[in-house]
């Protein structure tokens, strides 16, 4: 099951999104356990205590943490979790591409550009899944890598 965080500071449209997410998974057979929030300093305290989630959709502008400093957080903690930006500003593109996200959705391009967005997590997701990690962790931030990807592993005390 993948768990997926959504953040959007208007309620209304984190429920559509939501909605629009789950439409797509029942149709496509995804097993999902979706955590959604309109307040980006509760999520931030979330990513911060290690609750990452395998994929989060942000909206880039909120009050208290913006969908990038999100992005930031998440990445402090781990590599791993696939991210999709949402904003109604497309000028928001070129910044959001220099962050490691895997899709940035435009508002108002309906469920189609988000559709396709999630045809891409969920095939990145799968890849995760299907090779092997290894979990380094410590009391402040976990790392999970691939197997594949390791050539030299040491450790000290």
């Amino acid at each position: 099951m993948v768990r997926l965080a959504l953040c959007d500071d208007d309620e209304r449209y984190v429920e559509l999104l939501e909605s629009r997410v789950r439409d797509y998974c029942q149709r496509n057979e995804k097993k999902v356990c979706i955590a959604a929030y309109t307040d980006s300093s509760k999520l931030e305290d979330e990513i911060i205590k290690g609750n990452l989630s395998d994929a989060y959709i942000l909206d880039i502008e909120m009050p208290d943490y913006s969908g990038m400093e999100l992005v930031e957080r998440i990445r402090e903690q781990s590599e791993l979790p696939q991210v999709i930006l949402l904003t109604a500003y497309e000028s928001f593109a070129v910044e959001a591409c220099g962050r490691d996200v895997l899709w940035y959705v435009l508002k108002e391009g309906g469920g189609q550009e988000l559709f396709r967005a999630l045809d891409k997590l969920f095939v990145r997701l799968k890849r995760q899944l299907d090779e092997k990690t290894y979990v380094i962790s410590n009391q402040q931030r976990y790392k999970k890598l691939f197997q594949k990807d390791i050539l030299y592993i040491q450790k000290e005390e």
